[in-house]
């Protein structure tokens, strides 16, 4: 709520993991991005994991750009 005013807000949130077999920073931003819109087309207010052999998000980033 702010001044008076109520707001619906939605969270989608993609996740990548750092490890050691992290190539650079890009592609960890750029897997996150994917995860994110994935999370999105989802149905929204979800978190995706992004997963190297997610095959599921590979079509659905490639949409997405």
């Amino acid at each position: 709520m702010h001044r008076g005013k109520s707001f619906k807000t939605a969270t989608s949130i993609g996740l990548v993991c750092i490890n050691a077999t992290a190539v650079n920073l890009h592609s960890l931003l750029s897997a996150a991005d994917a995860a994110c819109y994935m999370a999105k087309e989802k149905g929204r207010n979800r978190v995706w994991l992004h997963q190297p052999d997610d095959v599921e998000l590979q079509h659905g980033a490639a949409r997405c750009r």
